[in-house]
């Protein structure tokens, strides 16, 4: 499997990717949409970091959690999933504290849901 290689045209400013083998990715390429000069955009890599922590939120007593496998696997055994902002689409919404008072608020027309 190759390796995705983000470029940005000089010109037109497209950013694109393009697939390449390890170590063959040149610096430079003709841009697709302009025939331009375009150059290979460097980022930094992306890395997870897990963190240990003790939960008594999935089975009500404290739980020492120390890998995402172990995570899933006790989610899964009492029928959870976790769901991050990236996997839902959308920034996670927050749940009003008071409902009562978000049903007079919507009552009076000042929210609508």
């Amino acid at each position: 499997m190759s390796p995705l290689y983000t470029y940005k045209c000089n010109h037109c400013e497209v950013e694109d990717d393009d697939l390449f083998n390890i170590g063959e990715a040149p610096r430079f390429t003709e841009c697709p949409y302009c025939g331009h000069k375009r150059h290979r955009v460097y980022t930094a890599p992306q890395i997870s970091i897990f963190k240990e922590y003790v939960t008594p939120h999935i089975t009500g007593e404290p739980v020492h959690i120390s890998s995402r496998d172990q995570e899933r696997e006790i989610l899964a055994r009492h029928g959870m999933v976790r769901v991050t902002n990236d996997e839902m689409g959308e920034p996670m919404k927050k749940k009003t504290r008071l409902p009562s008072l978000a049903k007079a608020y919507q009552e009076e027309g000042r929210i609508s849901v």
